[in-house]
Formats: structure tokens, sequence, C-alpha cells
């Protein structure tokens, strides 16, 4: 972990901004990939969707179900974790974690995926997930505000 951060972390609001989502692109096929949207209380919502356009992934979030989870700061960096059910009996737990390059831009440099205690999938891969702001509420920040 580097020390990116000379002020103290009150939340993830001071570290990275939270009005809209994080994606990463994909080179191989030029889309924006995995968006990524965090909350003050800790809950973070995943979609594992690729779009052409921030106008497509704006389409589709505002109707479509994310995947649920969660997030916890460790200096100037972030883990995440969410769980996809992928049977009627299964579940593989999905985790990643993100060093805090400025308030817009995330590197991943780690992520697994995991299915009854063995490890699936496992990568020290590094991709750079670039902010992106929302031009609507998501429906998670919809409910809340009822």
């Amino acid at each position: 972990m580097s020390k990116n951060f000379s002020r103290e972390c009150t939340g993830i609001d001071t570290l990275i901004r939270i009005d809209g989502y994080y994606y990463w692109i994909n080179d191989s096929v030029g889309r924006l990939g995995l968006p990524l949207f965090f909350f003050e209380d800790g809950r973070l919502e995943v979609f594992m969707f690729s779009f052409e356009t921030h106008e497509e992934l704006q389409s589709v979030i505002s109707h479509r179900r994310p995947w649920r989870g969660s997030y916890r700061i460790y200096g100037d960096t972030i883990r995440i974790a969410w769980v996809k059910r992928y049977a009627v009996w299964g579940y593989i737990i999905h985790r990643s974690d993100f060093l805090i390059k400025n308030d817009t831009t995330l590197k991943q440099f780690f992520s697994s995926s995991n299915q009854a205690g063995h490890i699936i999938y496992q990568s020290e891969q590094s991709r750079i997930f670039h902010f992106h702001e929302l031009n609507f509420p998501t429906n998670t920040q919809q409910i809340d505000k009822e």
C-alpha cells in the first residue's frame, strides 16, 4: 500500500467521487466494462455487463438490477466484494482490490472468484477504472430518498 493521501479519511467521499460510477475500457473489444457504484454507507453496486457508450450504460442501469456487495477502505486501498447467484443452489463470491490513484481513477491490482470455498479465478492483472458522472440517480438512490 502506498501513501497517496495526507488528509484523514472520514469516509469514501473524502477519497473518491461517488456521484457517478467507475468503469474500465476493455481494450480487446473497446467496450466500457464492469461499472461500479460506491455509496457512503459501505454498499456497492456492480453491473456485470459491457457497453458501447456511457449513454447505453446509463439507459440499461436505470431499469436493471445490479449485483450488490460491500467495500472497505484500507488507507489508499479499497477492497470490494459481491456475491453472484449462478444456479439454484450456488453462489460465486467476487473480490477485487483497488489502489486509489486520485479521486477519479482507481487501479485494480487483484481480483478473485470463489465458489464453495474453492478459488475458481484469480488474477493480478492491472486495470485502470475511470470515473463518469451520472446524469440521473440509480434505482437504489431513488429508493433511499423515498
